[in-house]
């Protein structure tokens, strides 16, 4: 008794096929569009292709714009490209470092900011968070005052109000290159939740006025001890 060989099932050319058909199963309708999709492909290619980079570039924006939305912001570093083997880092392959929410998780060394104050760099926007009368009674040089603590951008689960940081920078204060927030003591989460509020460039300073006044062997290097006297880097209040 010979077996006879099952007939493969030919791709269906029309949806009129696809009625006659006693079952419709889903893999039907699948090889019937995949042979209609790449019909029209091998008609109309270069059509296709621009299709599909609008549709590449529209999808992108709008994830773009999703993610910015729901965590503040994106984030894109560039650096030299990266590539080796056998451990290969893909998402540094073209030079580019990406990343969601705000780059103000990572603190702005004191040290750098002592520098940009010793070469008069005004490249930068330094923003003293504490109350008024604490600025008025000593800040770092250069600072400029912008009270969170005991005002309506601090909301009362001791969150910052992101909407009202935003206007606040932008109405009262110039663009710059690089913003850096401090508090009182490293230890002001405040810092950095206004720096994450401010997005872009913004980053919470490592320390605060605590630290940059009082405890100068706490953040510079001992080599440096010698040569830095904090008072050329500090403004307070004559009197005090």
């Amino acid at each position: 008794m010979t077996k006879t060989s099952k007939k493969p099932q030919e791709p269906i050319h029309s949806f009129d096929e696809l009625r006659k058909e006693e079952r419709h199963h889903i893999l039907r309708l699948y090889d019937f569009l995949t042979y209609s999709l790449r019909k029209e492909i091998k008609k109309r290619p270069w059509e296709f292709v621009i299709l599909f980079f609008i549709a590449l570039c529209g999808t992108t924006i709008f994830s773009g714009i999703l993610i910015t939305l729901i965590t503040g912001g994106i984030n894109i570093r560039y650096s030299m490209p990266s590539i080796g083997f056998p451990n290969l880092s893909l998402p540094n392959i073209a030079g580019a470092q990406l990343s969601t929410g705000s780059t103000s998780e990572f603190p702005y060394e004191p040290i750098f900011l002592l520098e940009d104050i010793r070469k008069g760099s005004d490249d930068y926007l330094l923003i003293d968070i504490r109350t008024l009368k604490e600025y008025e009674d000593g800040h770092i040089k250069t600072a400029v005052s912008m009270p969170v603590y005991g005002t309506d951008l601090l909301m009362e689960d001791k969150s910052v109000d992101k909407g009202l940081i935003r206007k606040a920078v932008n109405s009262k204060f110039a663009n710059k290159k690089m913003v850096i927030v401090y508090g009182h003591s490293q230890n002001s989460s405040i810092a950095y939740e206004v720096a994450g509020a401010i997005g872009g460039n913004a980053k919470a300073l490592g320390i605060g006025w605590n630290e940059w006044a009082h405890f100068k062997t706490f953040w510079v290097p001992e080599s440096e001890w010698d040569n830095v006297d904090i008072n050329e880097y500090i403004q307070v209040r004559e009197g005090i």
